[in-house]
């Protein structure tokens, strides 16, 4: 098995690696903030909701929609985390694009990806403040 290492570059797994990789630990009390902060990575985009729920025509109804789509997006990610954990163990890296090699054109795209992702949320945590000013201006 290949994988990327802590420098980047990639690395076959001898025998020694693979098998202290797939000594699992199930619950690992001490990585728990770490943890939470990952999870509240992944549903950093929140602050859009207030942009959203303003313009629903039936705003009641979103409460049912976010949590659905809340309970999907989690069950994704913790799918996608038990898989990649059962198939790379403890040579998984946290943080997605470090187990990316480094100096390659397709982790240098995914970077570059990751941080228009960024630079474009801002706009949808920026919404809610140009409608309050909006109104303002009607009065």
């Amino acid at each position: 098995m290949t994988y990327s290492d802590e420098s980047g570059s990639i690395v076959v797994a001898d025998e020694d690696t693979m098998s202290k990789a797939l000594d699992y630990e199930y619950l690992d009390v001490a990585m728990l903030p770490a943890f939470m902060g990952e999870v509240l990575a992944i549903f950093e985009g929140n602050v859009g909701i207030l942009n959203i729920y303003s313009q629903q025509n039936n705003p009641k109804s979103m409460f049912c929609q976010t949590l659905i789509t809340h309970i999907v997006v989690l069950g994704l990610c913790a799918l996608m985390g038990v898989l990649s954990y059962l198939a790379y163990g403890n040579l998984i890296q946290d943080i997605v694009l470090y187990n990316l090699p480094k100096n390659s054109n397709f982790s240098t795209f995914v970077g570059i990806l990751y941080m228009l992702n960024i630079v474009g949320s801002i706009t949808m945590t920026i919404q809610p403040v140009y409608g309050l000013f909006e109104k303002k201006k009607q009065r």
